[in-house]
This record gives C-alpha cells, sequence and structure tokens, in this order.
C-alpha cells in the first residue's frame, strides 16, 4: 500500500513539473550577510508564474557595547504576471505577495521579545533568461502588515497602532538555473 501511495505522489509531481518550468534562485548577497536567500518559481502558464522564498536569518550585532540577537523564519508566496514573455515567464512583471514571518529579538539575555507579522502587498521586478537557462532576477515590493504582534514576556504589544512600524518592504536580486 505505501509503494503504491508513493507511486501515485511520484508520477503526479513528475506530471505536474511537466507542464511548467522551475526555476530554482539564490541571492548571493544573502550568503555574504548570513542569510539563507533562496527561492524556487514554477511557471503556470506563459504569463503566470508562483514563487515561494523561505525567509531564514540569523543576526548579532554588536552596538553600543550591547550584543543584539535575531532569529527570523518565514516565507514570502509570490503570485507573478509577466508581461510579453519572450521565453515564458520572463521579462518585465508585476506582482502581488503576502509574507508571514515570525520571529524573535533579543538583548544579552536581559530581555527576549517573539514577534508574528503577516504582510501583503504588490511589487514589480525584471527577470531575464539567458539560452542556458541562467536567470538573473530582481524586484521591489511595497505593502503593509495585515497583523503584527509582538509578545514579550509581560504582556502582548499590539503593533498596529503605531504607524510606521506596519509598512513591508522586499529587495531582491537573485541569480539560479531554470529546468
Amino acid at each position: 500500500m505505501n509503494r503504491f501511495i508513493l507511486s501515485f505522489i511520484l508520477v503526479f509531481v513528475c506530471t505536474f513539473l511537466s507542464f511548467g518550468q522551475l526555476e530554482i534562485k539564490a541571492n548571493p548577497l544573502g550568503l555574504v550577510l548570513k542569510n539563507i536567500d533562496i527561492g524556487a518559481e514554477y511557471g503556470i502558464s506563459q504569463n503566470i508564474g508562483l514563487g515561494l522564498q523561505p525567509i531564514i536569518d540569523f543576526d548579532r550585532i554588536r552596538l553600543f557595547g550591547e550584543t543584539y540577537k535575531s532569529a527570523r523564519f518565514g516565507a514570502i508566496l509570490q503570485g507573478k504576471y509577466y508581461f510579453i514573455p519572450k521565453k515564458r515567464i520572463d521579462n518585465i512583471y508585476a506582482m502581488l505577495y503576502l509574507k508571514p514571518i515570525a520571529g524573535n529579538y533579543a538583548l544579552e539575555n536581559i530581555y527576549s521579545i517573539n514577534a508574528v507579522k503577516i504582510s501583503m502587498g504588490i511589487g514589480f521586478g525584471y527577470k531575464f533568461v539567458s539560452t542556458n537557462h541562467i536567470v538573473f532576477e530582481s524586484n521591489f515590493g511595497y505593502g503593509r502588515a495585515l497583523f503584527n504582534k509582538a509578545y514579550p514576556k509581560i504582556a502582548t504589544i499590539d503593533l498596529s497602532t503605531y504607524p510606521y512600524i506596519n509598512y513591508d518592504f522586499i529587495l531582491s536580486v537573485m541569480m539560479g538555473y531554470r529546468f
């Protein structure tokens, strides 16, 4: 029974991937900044692509003699519409994105805050695909937080009451390969 289910899933995935194009991308600047910034995009049709970009950040900053640490986990889910594609899902595009993210922010064991934020926004970008299937992509997006709460040990803080904290930006420069 398990082999039948595994075979069915394998055939389904292979059939699903055969109808579209899959791209795996990475941000070279993210690797320098100690952030794992990779992504994948699947072309549903000539003009429409769905992207997933996991967010895994570990930061440590020493400022004024204090060490600040943060760890964030989440994803950016993108729906892209390509205008006048030349090689399927390439050229100039507009996108909608959804960005759920959770993180922990700490100051040298003095205090620790857990935060959850869900943002939604719009953006635009450009993708170039070479004849060797190498992908170069750049995009920018702007949005607002739908949900933004911080959970320190004392009480819950609703960050949606602070206007400037609720803006959300994404900016990425990625390189990858199209299968």
